[in-house]
């Protein structure tokens, strides 16, 4: 096997087959559990720990670095990234970021590069991240952008909720401060400091900088036409 020329895309695609086996043998018999190893590929520099849980369909790239007891896809792209232990990522994307204890990714997440989630957090369905650093106990659980933004730790985000982070020139940061809770559809104007303990009512622009214990509120009112006839 390790004498085989490559003059074309079959004889090279015949020996990635072949050093994909080497890898993964290795890694099988350092305590790691691939369900279906023919779908994934490793590359040579990724470190992965004791009892991970390696699902079909994952492909782990660069220099990753997963801890032990994860469970990795199906359907998975990890690139570059460091994954502490006890982490579960499904049919998700992770590039060059740092993942702490106990987080779930997933499914249809893309964590960008350099962000940050911090321990017992979540990363719901449907969700992007982008440079990003995620508190402890943090929610962000459907359907949400978060760019360029700070979360304290124990913050739920509803679904829907949208940094809006470029002007047209430039990014701007946002700050999100601890124990928050977002309502749905929120969208925050970069730049923008929202401190402790805020609560944001659904469907609210927030352009402005919200104090400690408040309740922010940006929409306008409802108002029904009765016997309303569509011309």
């Amino acid at each position: 096997e390790e004498l085989q020329g490559i003059n074309n895309r079959v004889h090279l695609a015949k020996c990635e087959k072949i050093i994909q086996k080497h890898i993964m043998q290795k890694h099988m018999l350092e305590g790691v559990t691939f369900v279906n190893p023919d779908s994934c590929t490793i590359s040579e520099e990724a470190e992965i720990g004791m009892d991970v849980l390696i699902e079909a369909n994952t492909h782990i790239r660069g220099k990753s670095i997963i801890s032990k007891n994860c469970i990795i896809g199906p359907n998975t792209f990890i690139q570059d990234a460091h994954i502490k232990s006890d982490c579960k990522i499904v049919n998700s994307t992770v590039l060059n970021s740092k993942i702490i204890n106990n987080v779930t990714i997933g499914p249809f997440s893309h964590v960008r590069p350099g962000s940050e989630i911090s321990s017992h957090s979540k990363i719901g369905n449907f969700v992007e991240i982008k440079n990003s650093i995620i508190g402890e106990s943090v929610k962000v659980s459907h359907l949400s952008y978060i760019g360029d933004t700070k979360i304290g730790r124990f913050t739920n985000i509803g679904a829907g909720t949208i940094t809006a982070n470029f002007d047209g020139i430039k990014k701007n940061k946002t700050n999100i401060g601890e124990n928050c809770s977002i309502g749905a559809n929120t969208v925050f104007i970069a730049p923008v400091n929202i401190e402790n303990t805020v609560t944001t009512g659904a469907g609210s622009v927030i352009n402005k900088d919200v104090g400690n214990n408040s309740l922010a509120i940006s929409r306008s009112k409802q108002i029904n036409f009765k016997n309303w006839i569509k011309k």
